[in-house]
């Protein structure tokens, strides 16, 4: 799969996947923004996770801001990237989380996970893809609301009493996320970005509700990780709401604010930030793009290397 932007940057990648991974660092910096109602909460709990924060750098003011959990960010978008594979190699081994993980696809090789095999022992491989929490933009109050829902009775087509209440995540919330992949090879870079740009559902209910809107905000290649999903909200919060009567968040000034922040400030360094404009064409050329099975055999062939090295020890 030809992604020009990245096929120039050949230097921050390494060959094949190893388990004593190299100092070499992907952070890439998601706008989550709901497209339609969303249940963002822990099992059996029917409140919206939120935690107290700075509102910006400079505010002395603390602010709720709504919340999507790393994990649960994990698991929607590594079951998306096993039914690309399922897709395209349907006679490949069954993968799925959470009792089944094979441990040789690319999938594995990539988010990690630990199996007991018969000759083998138990296979621990380590996950290279580091999520951090989502946090919301605007104040918790601004962006979660109470629904009440009934049961509807199928006889008489009327509902009853009242059930109860939950909280819901309302369309339109910016979330801002942070994923870094940890000395990824070219090719698991290329995978992560086209199935999370095309990952669409997340929440506790996704039948009837979560659908999401990926979109890239920056791309750093480091030796270690740069900046967090917290500071790069404060800084967003502080140039596009803070002191404002009315804010208006849209992808085009939230895109602007991320790398008038702290990216300005780490641009200079031992690192490679890429720009607004390059962010723009790699999702242009990520979306337009369509994994072949040959490019995923070679990333089978990879992944079993890996697991040698693994269970030799090396």
């Amino acid at each position: 799969m030809k992604i020009e932007l990245l096929d120039q940057e050949s230097e921050w990648f390494i060959d094949k996947p190893t388990p004593l991974a190299p100092a070499k660092y992907v952070s890439i910096a998601i706008l989550r923004r709901t497209l339609d109602y969303a249940a963002f909460r822990t099992e059996a709990d029917k409140y919206t996770n939120s935690v107290a924060t700075p509102a910006s750098k400079k505010a002395n003011k603390i602010i709720d801001r709504a919340l999507i959990l790393a994990s649960k960010q994990k698991a929607v978008e590594r079951r998306h990237e096993s039914q690309i594979i399922r897709d395209i190699m349907p006679e490949a081994d069954e993968c799925y989380l959470k009792d089944e993980l094979c441990l040789k696809c690319p999938v594995c090789a990539l988010n990690g996970g630990i199996k007991a095999e018969k000759g083998a022992g138990e296979i621990s491989i380590k996950s290279r893809l580091l999520y951090q929490t989502a946090f919301s933009i605007l104040p918790f109050e601004d962006v979660v609301e109470s629904i009440t829902f009934n049961a509807v009775n199928e006889k008489t087509t009327k509902t009853g009493q009242a059930l109860g209440e939950r909280e819901l995540v309302k369309p339109d919330t910016h979330f801002i996320s942070v994923v870094t992949l940890l000395a990824p090879t070219l090719d698991e870079l290329k995978f992560y970005l086209y199935s999370m740009l095309n990952t669409t559902r997340y929440g506790a209910e996704t039948r009837g509700m979560g659908v999401i809107e990926n979109k890239i905000l920056s791309l750093v290649f480091s030796d270690s990780e740069q900046f967090s999903a917290l500071r790069l909200t404060m800084d967003i919060y502080e140039e596009l709401v803070e002191e404002k009567e009315n804010p208006i968040l849209t992808y085009d000034n939230i895109l602007e604010a991320t790398h008038n922040g702290i990216l300005a400030m780490i641009r200079d360094g031992n690192n490679k930030v890429l720009s607004k404009d390059e962010v723009i064409a790699l999702e242009q050329q990520l979306r337009k793009a369509k994994p072949t099975k040959k490019w995923i055999e070679k990333m089978y062939t990879d992944a079993a290397s890996f697991r040698e090295k693994i269970l030799n020890g090396k």
